[in-house]
């Protein structure tokens, strides 16, 4: 990149945000977001463009007013009963992302998955219909350890080389759960059905 927009560039920005504009995604970014902020933005779209799916993106940095000695997993816990209650009241499906922290790569036994995460992932499933971990094939690089240059851009180009994804379905109030593998398409920011990989199904208890 050498920081100039060519015409044929320029041309295809306004292209994308003519589409953006007539596809009925709406966009808010905010410095923050707490849950009566969401109430009202969602009674917005829900009211006067009858949207039909809410994404929040990260819940993890909503509310994010933790003062020292402050109880982390509680404040989280009030923020996913209340994403509950707006899905209850404006009859509309919520999909959540949510960053996980490192370390969880390393949990062996009866917490082999992020479900056992207190802080984060457990006061969200609680309230969640459907879990869903995404975890590559090699893992994460752990942010944590001490690492020369060069090996942090192995692990750049490893992120950028990866493909395979595997899929943990947690928890299904209403299915399965298990383990399948998906795709991604870098090009397109796309998961799609690739390897088959383990299609381990578990009836939810």
């Amino acid at each position: 990149m050498d920081g100039f927009v060519l015409n044929d560039d320029l041309s295809r920005i306004t292209n994308a945000k003519n589409d953006l504009k007539n596809s009925g995604v709406f966009i808010e970014d905010p410095a923050e977001l707490n849950l009566q902020e969401l109430r009202e933005s969602v009674g917005l779209l829900v009211r006067g463009h009858r949207v039909g799916l809410i994404i929040v993106d990260r819940l993890d940095l909503m509310g994010a007013t933790w003062k020292s000695g402050e109880n982390r997993q509680r404040e989280i816990a009030e923020i996913s009963s209340g994403i509950k209650k707006l899905a209850v009241e404006f009859n509309v499906p919520f999909l959540v992302l949510v960053e996980q922290g490192p370390g969880l790569d390393s949990r062996t036994g009866a917490c082999d998955h992020a479900l056992c995460d207190q802080d984060l992932s457990a006061p969200i499933a609680r309230f969640a219909d459907v879990v869903y971990f995404l975890h590559p094939e090699d893992g994460y690089p752990n942010p944590c350890e001490e690492a020369d240059p060069e090996s942090l851009l192995e692990d750049v180009r490893k992120l950028q080389k990866r493909t395979s994804v595997t899929v943990l379905i947690a928890k299904n109030r209403n299915g399965l759960v298990g383990n399948t593998t998906l795709s991604f398409m870098e090009k397109i920011g796309r998961f799609v059905s690739g390897q088959t990989g383990d299609q381990t199904q578990i009836p939810n208890s």
